[in-house]
């Protein structure tokens, strides 16, 4: 660990499989070994392995699941039709192993990957697991830029709100309405959207990405949030962020 810790310190780039191999082998070493994966660029092939791991049930633990949550929503992948394809189907196998860790995990890589009709559907084959949950209630909340559009499953997914009668979902979904439609309120968030997440892979959480694209959704905010999206690359160079239509 001490080792790994120090080439990341010094620069020193370890061999992306010698990362896979310690994901996979050494438990102590996986929150290092995905942070440093997560900095490489299109990390896809290291991706299709480590996702072939939780289908073959190497991880047993619950922070395995968090850890690559993570790593799936900060890197940026090539966006070609494999890695579409797979990650919706880690994001399948997430929900089928049904904890409330995996199904956070679905819930927000879905957010990242899936398209509104998508992601609203996972939010109806989920309902029983986030419906009385405070901490998924609040990510399901957090998909409101995502699923709140002029997409058909709009009506959708406010109708899932109001059936699940979430306090938590629903003060994160007014939370973002406000940011879509009042300006003071998004005003509120210009210097926290503006500034970088320096210590992240690109340079911004995704959760403030998804605010980034709230704000985005309002038009009396559209010269602060050309500025804003400006300020972080991310949204243009990553090709889910790019296709969000910023």
């Amino acid at each position: 660990m001490y080792l790994a810790k120090i080439s990341a310190e010094v620069g020193y780039e370890i061999p992306a499989e010698d990362l896979v191999t310690l994901i996979k082998l050494n438990p102590p070493l996986r929150l290092t070994a995905f942070s440093s994966l997560s900095r490489r660029n299109h990390p896809n092939a290291e991706f299709y392995q480590i996702k072939k791991m939780f289908k073959d049930n190497v991880f047993v633990d619950d922070f395995s699941i968090i850890l690559i949550a993570k790593f799936c929503i900060h890197s940026r992948f090539r966006a070609d039709r494999r890695l579409k394809r797979e990650m919706r189907e880690l994001i399948n196998l997430f929900e089928t192993i049904g904890t409330e860790y995996s199904i956070y995990a679905a819930l927000i890589i879905g957010s990242k990957f899936l398209d509104p009709d998508e992601l609203t559907s996972l939010l109806e084959s989920s309902f029983d697991w986030w419906k009385d949950s405070y901490w998924l209630g609040r990510t399901v909340g957090g998909t409101t830029p995502i699923c709140n559009t002029n997409a058909p499953s709009s009506t959708t997914f406010l109708d899932l709100l109001r059936k699940a009668e979430n306090r938590a979902a629903w003060d994160v979904y007014k939370f973002h309405h406000q940011l879509q439609t009042d300006k003071t309120k998004a005003l509120h968030l210009y210097k926290y959207a503006l500034s970088k997440n320096h210590s992240y892979p690109q340079g911004i959480i995704h959760p403030k990405a998804l605010i980034i694209k709230s704000l985005s959704q309002n038009a009396r905010f559209q010269s602060e949030v050309r500025e804003i999206i400006a300020s972080h690359p991310a949204l243009r160079s990553d090709p889910f962020y790019r296709a969000w239509g910023l």
